[in-house]
Protein backbone atom coordinates (compact mmCIF):
# COMPACT_ATOMS: atom_id res chain seq x y z
CA UNK A 1 0.00 0.00 0.00
CA UNK A 2 2.79 2.21 1.09
CA UNK A 3 4.33 1.92 -2.60
CA UNK A 4 1.19 2.32 -4.17
CA UNK A 5 0.63 5.74 -2.49
CA UNK A 6 4.06 6.74 -3.16
CA UNK A 7 4.27 5.91 -6.89
CA UNK A 8 0.65 7.98 -7.39
CA UNK A 9 2.85 10.88 -5.40
CA UNK A 10 5.23 10.98 -7.93
CA UNK A 11 2.80 10.75 -10.68
CA UNK A 12 0.98 13.70 -9.66
CA UNK A 13 4.32 15.81 -9.43
CA UNK A 14 5.60 14.88 -12.53
CA UNK A 15 4.61 17.41 -15.66
CA UNK A 16 2.22 16.71 -18.42
CA UNK A 17 4.24 16.10 -21.82
CA UNK A 18 1.83 18.63 -23.25
CA UNK A 19 1.95 21.29 -20.41
CA UNK A 20 3.07 24.81 -21.91
CA UNK A 21 7.13 25.49 -20.83
CA UNK A 22 7.63 28.34 -18.31
CA UNK A 23 9.34 31.04 -20.04
CA UNK A 24 11.05 34.37 -18.82
CA UNK A 25 12.10 35.90 -21.88
CA UNK A 26 14.81 34.70 -25.31
CA UNK A 27 16.92 31.78 -24.38
CA UNK A 28 19.95 33.23 -26.26
CA UNK A 29 23.28 34.62 -24.53
CA UNK A 30 23.91 38.41 -23.86
CA UNK A 31 23.48 40.56 -26.18
CA UNK A 32 26.13 43.12 -27.90
CA UNK A 33 26.93 46.41 -25.65
CA UNK A 34 26.04 49.33 -26.95
CA UNK A 35 27.07 52.90 -25.14
CA UNK A 36 25.91 55.31 -27.82
CA UNK A 37 22.45 56.98 -28.02
CA UNK A 38 19.35 54.94 -28.56
CA UNK A 39 17.64 55.72 -31.74
CA UNK A 40 13.56 55.82 -32.74
CA UNK A 41 12.63 52.58 -34.62
CA UNK A 42 12.51 53.29 -38.47
CA UNK A 43 15.33 56.00 -38.15
CA UNK A 44 18.76 55.82 -39.84
CA UNK A 45 21.52 55.19 -38.07
CA UNK A 46 25.08 55.51 -40.04
CA UNK A 47 27.45 52.69 -38.90
CA UNK A 48 30.78 51.05 -40.67
CA UNK A 49 33.44 52.56 -41.51
CA UNK A 50 33.33 56.85 -41.56
CA UNK A 51 29.51 56.20 -41.10
CA UNK A 52 29.35 54.76 -44.78
CA UNK A 53 26.38 52.49 -44.37
CA UNK A 54 22.56 53.56 -43.20
CA UNK A 55 20.67 50.82 -41.62
CA UNK A 56 17.24 51.16 -40.28
CA UNK A 57 14.93 48.84 -38.63
CA UNK A 58 10.83 48.76 -37.76
CA UNK A 59 9.62 48.20 -34.47
CA UNK A 60 9.31 44.51 -33.93
CA UNK A 61 5.92 42.95 -34.34
CA UNK A 62 4.21 39.31 -33.65
CA UNK A 63 3.57 36.79 -36.91
CA UNK A 64 1.21 34.26 -37.29
CA UNK A 65 4.01 31.83 -38.98
CA UNK A 66 4.50 28.77 -36.88
CA UNK A 67 7.77 28.76 -34.54
CA UNK A 68 7.47 24.59 -34.77
CA UNK A 69 8.17 25.07 -30.87
CA UNK A 70 5.11 25.12 -28.17
CA UNK A 71 5.18 28.33 -26.44
CA UNK A 72 7.61 30.06 -28.46
CA UNK A 73 6.25 32.64 -31.83
CA UNK A 74 7.99 34.20 -34.49
CA UNK A 75 8.67 37.91 -34.38
CA UNK A 76 10.08 39.90 -37.48
CA UNK A 77 11.95 42.82 -38.00
CA UNK A 78 11.57 44.85 -41.39
CA UNK A 79 14.98 45.97 -42.24
CA UNK A 80 16.35 48.35 -45.02
CA UNK A 81 20.49 49.13 -45.54
CA UNK A 82 22.06 51.25 -48.07
CA UNK A 83 25.09 52.97 -48.97
CA UNK A 84 25.59 56.83 -48.01
CA UNK A 85 28.67 57.26 -49.56
CA UNK A 86 30.53 55.39 -52.23
CA UNK A 87 31.94 51.68 -51.71
CA UNK A 88 30.77 47.74 -51.45
CA UNK A 89 29.77 46.69 -48.14
CA UNK A 90 28.32 42.94 -47.19
CA UNK A 91 25.06 43.06 -44.65
CA UNK A 92 24.15 39.95 -43.22
CA UNK A 93 20.49 39.16 -41.24
CA UNK A 94 22.97 38.15 -38.33
CA UNK A 95 23.87 41.36 -37.98
CA UNK A 96 20.31 42.28 -36.70
CA UNK A 97 19.94 41.29 -33.08
CA UNK A 98 16.26 41.42 -31.34
CA UNK A 99 17.14 41.32 -27.45
CA UNK A 100 14.47 40.75 -24.49
CA UNK A 101 14.07 43.29 -21.72
CA UNK A 102 16.38 41.06 -19.47
CA UNK A 103 19.35 41.57 -21.90
CA UNK A 104 19.37 38.02 -23.73
CA UNK A 105 19.65 37.64 -27.55
CA UNK A 106 16.81 36.28 -29.21
CA UNK A 107 17.27 33.03 -31.05
CA UNK A 108 16.57 33.23 -34.94
CA UNK A 109 14.74 30.01 -36.33
CA UNK A 110 16.47 27.69 -38.18
CA UNK A 111 14.50 28.19 -41.44
CA UNK A 112 12.10 31.48 -42.16
CA UNK A 113 9.04 31.49 -43.87
CA UNK A 114 8.59 34.90 -43.16
CA UNK A 115 7.63 36.96 -46.27
CA UNK A 116 10.86 38.44 -48.28
CA UNK A 117 13.65 37.07 -45.81
CA UNK A 118 16.92 39.30 -45.49
CA UNK A 119 19.48 37.01 -47.52
CA UNK A 120 22.99 37.86 -46.93
CA UNK A 121 24.00 40.86 -49.95
CA UNK A 122 26.10 43.27 -51.15
CA UNK A 123 25.63 46.87 -51.02
CA UNK A 124 26.96 50.11 -53.38
CA UNK A 125 25.60 53.23 -54.37
CA UNK A 126 23.20 51.91 -56.94
CA UNK A 127 21.89 49.00 -54.83
CA UNK A 128 20.34 48.92 -51.03
CA UNK A 129 18.82 45.80 -49.49
CA UNK A 130 15.39 45.16 -47.82
CA UNK A 131 14.20 42.30 -45.98
CA UNK A 132 12.91 40.29 -43.04
CA UNK A 133 14.01 38.94 -40.02
CA UNK A 134 12.32 36.30 -37.72
CA UNK A 135 13.54 36.02 -33.89
CA UNK A 136 12.06 33.22 -31.52
CA UNK A 137 10.04 34.92 -28.36
CA UNK A 138 7.65 33.55 -25.40
CA UNK A 139 4.06 33.87 -27.12
CA UNK A 140 3.32 36.40 -24.08
CA UNK A 141 6.43 38.60 -25.25
CA UNK A 142 5.37 42.03 -24.85
CA UNK A 143 7.61 43.30 -27.91
CA UNK A 144 7.45 47.18 -26.66
CA UNK A 145 9.92 46.43 -24.01
CA UNK A 146 12.32 44.93 -26.38
CA UNK A 147 14.54 46.62 -28.06
CA UNK A 148 17.04 45.66 -31.54
CA UNK A 149 20.67 45.99 -31.99
CA UNK A 150 23.18 46.54 -34.96
CA UNK A 151 26.44 44.70 -35.47
CA UNK A 152 28.81 44.76 -38.30
CA UNK A 153 30.56 41.61 -37.77
CA UNK A 154 28.27 39.41 -35.66
CA UNK A 155 31.05 37.80 -33.78
CA UNK A 156 31.50 41.56 -32.43
CA UNK A 157 30.64 41.59 -28.36
CA UNK A 158 29.87 45.53 -29.40
CA UNK A 159 26.94 46.92 -31.19
CA UNK A 160 27.45 50.10 -33.63
CA UNK A 161 23.23 51.37 -33.20
CA UNK A 162 20.29 50.81 -31.08
CA UNK A 163 17.05 51.18 -31.71
CA UNK A 164 13.58 51.37 -29.02
CA UNK A 165 10.08 52.26 -28.37
CA UNK A 166 11.71 54.94 -26.16
CA UNK A 167 14.73 55.92 -28.62
CA UNK A 168 14.71 59.07 -30.46
CA UNK A 169 15.25 60.35 -33.56
CA UNK A 170 18.33 61.68 -35.07
CA UNK A 171 17.91 65.51 -35.99
CA UNK A 172 18.59 66.27 -39.86
CA UNK A 173 21.33 68.64 -40.31
CA UNK A 174 20.87 70.71 -43.43
CA UNK A 175 23.85 71.70 -45.55
CA UNK A 176 24.31 75.19 -45.53
CA UNK A 177 27.75 74.97 -47.96
CA UNK A 178 29.93 72.37 -49.19
CA UNK A 179 32.24 71.95 -47.20
CA UNK A 180 33.97 73.50 -43.93
CA UNK A 181 37.35 73.25 -45.44
CA UNK A 182 39.01 75.71 -47.51
CA UNK A 183 39.41 75.11 -51.14
CA UNK A 184 42.74 74.46 -51.70
CA UNK A 185 42.76 76.01 -55.77
CA UNK A 186 43.55 80.38 -56.42
CA UNK A 187 43.83 82.47 -58.79
CA UNK A 188 47.09 82.96 -60.75
CA UNK A 189 48.94 86.11 -60.83
CA UNK A 190 47.03 88.35 -63.44
CA UNK A 191 43.93 86.22 -63.31
CA UNK A 192 40.81 88.42 -63.12
CA UNK A 193 37.49 86.89 -61.79
CA UNK A 194 34.79 86.57 -65.03
CA UNK A 195 30.92 86.37 -64.47
CA UNK A 196 29.23 83.46 -65.23
CA UNK A 197 27.50 83.23 -68.80
CA UNK A 198 28.89 85.45 -71.44
CA UNK A 199 31.74 85.43 -73.57
CA UNK A 200 33.91 82.00 -73.38
CA UNK A 201 37.38 82.60 -71.96
CA UNK A 202 40.65 81.13 -73.15
CA UNK A 203 42.97 79.04 -71.17
CA UNK A 204 46.13 78.54 -71.31
CA UNK A 205 48.41 79.75 -75.60
CA UNK A 206 46.05 79.46 -78.49
CA UNK A 207 49.04 78.33 -80.88
CA UNK A 208 49.72 75.75 -78.44
CA UNK A 209 45.88 73.97 -77.91
CA UNK A 210 44.04 76.72 -75.59
CA UNK A 211 41.22 75.40 -74.22
CA UNK A 212 38.01 78.16 -74.22
CA UNK A 213 35.61 77.27 -71.66
CA UNK A 214 32.42 78.84 -71.10
CA UNK A 215 30.62 78.30 -67.77
CA UNK A 216 26.53 79.46 -67.36
CA UNK A 217 24.95 80.39 -63.56
CA UNK A 218 25.11 77.30 -61.06
CA UNK A 219 21.45 76.42 -60.51
CA UNK A 220 19.74 73.34 -58.41
CA UNK A 221 18.71 69.90 -59.95
CA UNK A 222 17.27 66.90 -58.39
CA UNK A 223 20.51 64.12 -58.06
CA UNK A 224 21.05 60.81 -56.73
CA UNK A 225 24.12 58.71 -55.90
CA UNK A 226 23.10 56.07 -58.88
CA UNK A 227 23.85 58.87 -61.17
CA UNK A 228 26.45 60.95 -62.15
CA UNK A 229 27.22 64.15 -60.81
CA UNK A 230 25.41 66.93 -63.12
CA UNK A 231 27.28 69.99 -64.71
CA UNK A 232 26.45 72.87 -66.58
CA UNK A 233 29.84 73.84 -67.58
CA UNK A 234 30.99 73.58 -71.44
CA UNK A 235 34.74 73.39 -73.26
CA UNK A 236 35.97 73.24 -76.71
CA UNK A 237 39.45 73.38 -77.74
CA UNK A 238 40.88 76.31 -80.14
CA UNK A 239 41.66 74.92 -83.38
Amino acid sequence: MLVRRLRVRLAQRRPSSSARPTLTGCDGPAAPKFTGTTQAYDSVAKVDQDESVGVQTSEPTLTKVSSGARGWVVAQLKVHASVLTNGVFAVSPDSFVLVDPQGKQCTRPRTSALPSPLAVSEIDERKSVTGTVGFLVPDDADLSEYSVVYVGDPSSRTAAAKWSSEGTAPKSVSATTCSNKPSPMGLEDGVERTSFGGERDTIGDPRTGAVRVAVSHPGRRRWSRATATPTTSTASRSP
